[in-house]
């Protein structure tokens, strides 16, 4: 398999500047059709009950992003699929509402399952795992944009400096310091 490279992908202050390597010919296209049929799969899942839409969507966009990048642009900025993608953007945090909300239905859903298991008299170890990729993915939607937050309050760290200390030049474009009424970019 041959890889083509493009130019580096910057996603934001101090972003990786590697070069992505993306493949070709026949995974390539292998990708982009799976990243088609994700998306049919979620479209279904709109009406269709019981079927997933988001993670769907995320995996096409997962497959997008390896073989056709604009793909992925058109996916997240989609009027119909784009509300079910918008916190899986870089540097985009999940509201405290959102993963309450988030965190609330999947845990009744599990204990609906989990009654309905008890029910049928299935093996104890299926509600186990049930309950045990619940607790994942909670973990999973609690620590949602916490890198982020972390870089947000490093950069605030370094970048509120007091009134005429001298401080060492950085790159960073949304570090300002304003000190009698003069804004003065470091």
């Amino acid at each position: 398999m041959t890889a083509i490279q493009t130019k580096p992908d910057a996603i934001g202050p101090g972003a990786d500047q590697t070069a992505r390597v993306y493949p070709t010919g026949v995974a390539r296209y292998s990708l982009a059709g799976l990243g088609l049929g994700c998306v049919g799969m979620g479209a279904l899942g709109v009406v269709v009950p019981g079927l997933p839409t988001t993670i769907f969507l995320i995996i096409a966009s997962w497959c997008f992003a390896r073989s056709f990048p604009s793909l992925t642009e058109r996916l997240i900025h989609n009027r119909f699929f784009g509300p079910f993608l918008k916190y899986i953007q870089p540097g985009t945090v999940m509201p405290r509402k959102a993963k309450i909300i988030a965190a609330a239905m999947m845990w009744t859903a599990i204990a609906i399952s989990c009654w309905m298991f008890s029910l049928a008299e299935t093996p104890l170890w299926i509600p186990v795992l049930v309950i045990s990729a619940g607790l994942v993915g909670t973990w999973c939607i609690a620590r949602q944009g916490r890198r982020t937050k972390l870089r947000l309050a490093e950069i605030e760290r370094t970048c509120n400096h007091p009134v005429g200390r001298t401080v060492p030049a950085h790159k960073n474009p949304a570090c300002t310091t304003t000190t009698a009424g003069y804004s003065k970019t470091h």
